[in-house]
């Protein structure tokens, strides 16, 4: 497949800005426990939610070369100690057969491969061009074939909500990247 570029790999927390949609890249529903009392519950699906206790959950961007230069990004979950209460650790995205993004323990494949843009006066540019350290906005993701990652079906629990990432319905997600760490190799406690 490639090569991965340490360089241009980078983990984040992933905002999204969506009207309607504001809140985080999660891997977890939101659930009543009781009246008033919400908890977070672990599955193998990309979900954005506000709710706002506890860490939030990170996400590690391999960046891979090809032989005919770059190729894209491998994302999966990198959580610190959440990995392991979330049975997350280093799941990677693709996708499921109704067109949701799910968590595989797969190797990454070019199907796999995620293509994140910053926008600029409404002109894509590869976010390899503006890798830092801290946030960038206005970033979408792609898949390999154009298709925008979308949030789909708020679920409303008390005073949170969460919902599901797919590519086929509701609006381009708009997102903010808060890089945590860049240009290295990753060590976290998985």
């Amino acid at each position: 497949m490639g090569w991965i570029n340490r360089e241009k790999s980078f983990v984040a927390e992933v905002k999204c800005q969506t009207p309607h949609f504001e809140g985080h890249w999660d891997c977890a529903e939101i659930l009543l426990d009781g009246p008033g009392q919400e908890r977070r519950k672990s599955v193998e699906w990309l979900t954005v939610t506000n709710y706002a206790e506890g860490e939030r959950h990170l996400f590690q961007f391999d960046c891979f070369y090809d032989e005919k230069g770059y190729a894209g990004y491998d994302i999966r979950s990198y959580t610190y100690g959440q990995g392991r209460r979330f049975n997350s650790i280093g799941q990677r995205f693709g996708f499921s057969s109704g067109g949701y993004i799910a968590l595989y323990p797969l190797k990454p494949t070019p199907e796999m491969l995620w293509q994140p843009y910053i926008f600029a006066d409404g002109q894509p540019q590869p976010i390899l061009e503006v890798l830092k350290n801290g946030r960038l906005d206005n970033v979408r993701i792609e898949t390999r074939h154009g298709r925008t990652l979308k949030p789909y079906k708020r679920y409303d629990a008390h005073r949170s909500w969460y919902c599901y990432v797919n590519d086929e319905s509701g609006p381009a997600m708009e997102l903010t990247l808060h890089i945590q760490q860049l240009g290295k190799e990753h060590n976290d406690d998985h």
